[in-house]
């Protein structure tokens, strides 16, 4: 079941079937496949961290927005997060 888990979490954060496919393979081997994977792993976490530090700059934008907006960011359910 955790595989299925990791799978459907893999593409939700936009990992290719091959690229999830790759990667369990070098789960169930030993050596410098897993060092291997471990990279893999690592560059990708980068990619889902750099993603992240984006959409929080754009959502400072958006928000910004918002309070400049004739009706103001009072109103918005948004703008109290």
């Amino acid at each position: 079941m955790e595989r299925v888990r990791f799978i459907k979490h893999a593409q939700t954060i936009g990992v290719s079937l091959d690229e999830i496919r790759e990667r369990l393979r070098s789960l169930d081997s030993d050596g410098e496949e897993r060092s291997n994977l471990r990279e893999l792993v690592a560059t990708k976490l980068a990619q889902v961290d750099a993603t992240l530090n984006e959409l929080w700059e754009f959502r400072g934008t958006v928000k910004s927005y918002l309070e400049r907006s004739p009706t103001g960011a009072s109103e918005s359910r948004y703008a109290q997060r």
